[in-house]
C-alpha cells in the first residue's frame, strides 16, 4: 500500500479472481453432496414472514453496505483518484450487478454444504448454525471434515476454503487503510509509509483482543455494532448530508454528463427521502429491538461496551474533522506574516 493504489491494483488482480474460482470449485462440489438441494431450497425458498423483523432489515443493509463498501469512506477515497471523466453510473451497476452475483455464489457454496450437514446430523438446516461469524469459522470448517472422499480431499477443500477467506480479508484490509490514509494524506499531508506503519502497529495492538479465549465474542459484539448500527448511522449522514447540502440535483448532472447511461429525478427522491426515512425507521426500530432483547444473550456490560465503541468512533471522525489541516496552517502562517508585514 506504501507504493500507491497501482500497486494496490496488481495484487488485486491475484487476490480478487482467486476467491471467485475457489467459489465455483467449492460451489461445484457442495452441489454434488447428498442432502444439498434441501439446503438450496432453504436459500431460496422465500419467508415472507421474516420481512416484518427488523433485524432482518438492519442485517441486509449491514450486509450490502459491508460487501458493496459503502458508508465506509472506501468509494470515496478510491473515487478520488478516478479520472473526472470516468463513466460513474455504468461502473456503479457493473459493480453493484458483480457484488450480488458474487453473494448468490456464495450462498450456493455455503447451503449446498450446510443441507448436507442437515441430512448427516438428522436436524432442520436453520438448526445446524444460527449464522454470524461461527458460520466461517466453527461450522463451515466442521462441514469440509464430514465432506466423502478421505483426508486428501478434505485437506485440499480446507485449504481452498481459509485461502479464500485469507484473500478476501486481505482486500478489505487493503480498501479500510487506505480510506483512512487517504483522508489522513489529504488533510494532513502525513507520509504515506510512516503513517501506514504506525496504522498498522496500532491495528495490530487493538486486534491482539480478537486473538484470545473470549475473542470470537467480542469479534462478535463489535462487529454486530459497527456492521449494522454505524453503517446505518453513516448512511443516513451521508444521504442527508450529498442530498441536501452538496445537492442531490448537482450530484445527478454531474453522473448525467460523464455517463452512459442517463439517470432520473428519481435519483433526487431517493437520496434526499427514501433512503435517510427508510434507514431513520429501520434503525430505530432496531434499537427498540435491542432493549428488548439484548443481542445473543451477551451480558448487559460487554454490550455496553460494543455500543460505546460504536459511539467513539463518530466522536473521534468529528474531532479530526474540525482540526485545522495543514493547508489551513500554512495559509493561516502566511496571512499572519504578511499583516506583520504590512
Amino acid at each position: 500500500m506504501r507504493k500507491g493504489t497501482e500497486s494496490v491494483g496488481k495484487t488485486v488482480m491475484w487476490t480478487v479472481p482467486l476467491p471467485i474460482v475457489l467459489l465455483v470449485l467449492l460451489g461445484i462440489r457442495g452441489i454434488t453432496l447428498p442432502g444439498a438441494a434441501t439446503g438450496l431450497n432453504f436459500l431460496f425458498e422465500p419467508n415472507f414472514a421474516k420481512l416484518a423483523d427488523p433485524r432482518v432489515w438492519a442485517n441486509a443493509f449491514g450486509q450490502i453496505f459491508f460487501s458493496l463498501s459503502v458508508a465506509f469512506g472506501i468509494m470515496i477515497a478510491y473515487g478520488s483518484y478516478n479520472d473526472k471523466k470516468n463513466d460513474v453510473a455504468n461502473n456503479a451497476i457493473i459493480t453493484a450487478l458483480g457484488n450480488s452475483a458474487t453473494s448468490f455464489l456464495a450462498g450456493i457454496a455455503v447451503f449446498s454444504v450446510l443441507g448436507y450437514m442437515a441430512q448427516q446430523m438428522s436436524v432442520p438446516v436453520d438448526e445446524v448454525v444460527s449464522g454470524g461469524i461461527g458460520l466461517a469459522f466453527v461450522v463451515y470448517p466442521q462441514a469440509i471434515s464430514l465432506i466423502p472422499g478421505g483426508i486428501i480431499v478434505q485437506s485440499i477443500i480446507g485449504l481452498a476454503f481459509f485461502v479464500m477467506l485469507l484473500t478476501l480479508g486481505i482486500d478489505s484490509a487493503f480498501s479500510l487503510v487506505e480510506a483512512i490514509e487517504a483522508a489522513a494524506g489529504d488533510k494532513f499531508k502525513v507520509n504515506k509509509k510512516a503513517f501506514l506503519i504506525g496504522f498498522s502497529i496500532l491495528g495490530f495492538i487493538f486486534g491482539l483482543l480478537f486473538a484470545t479465549q473470549g475473542g470470537l465474542y467480542w469479534l462478535d459484539i463489535i462487529d454486530h455494532f459497527m456492521g449494522t448500527y454505524a453503517l446505518l448511522v453513516v448512511g443516513i449522514l451521508e444521504s442527508v448530508i450529498i442530498g441536501w447540502l452538496f445537492g442531490a440535483d448537482k450530484l445527478r448532472k454531474y453522473i448525467n454528463s460523464v455517463s452512459e447511461i442517463k439517470i432520473g429525478k428519481w435519483f433526487d427522491i431517493s437520496l434526499k427521502y427514501i433512503i435517510p426515512i427508510v434507514l431513520i425507521f429501520i434503525l430505530g426500530l432496531n434499537i427498540l429491538d435491542e432493549i428488548k432483547n439484548p443481542y445473543g444473550g451477551y451480558p448487559s456490560w460487554a454490550l455496553t461496551i460494543g455500543f460505546l465503541v460504536f459511539i467513539a468512533i463518530p466522536i473521534i471522525g468529528f474531532i479530526f474533522a474540525k482540526l485545522p489541516s495543514r493547508d489551513e496552517k500554512y495559509n493561516e502562517k502566511v496571512t499572519k506574516i504578511t499583516f506583520e508585514e504590512e
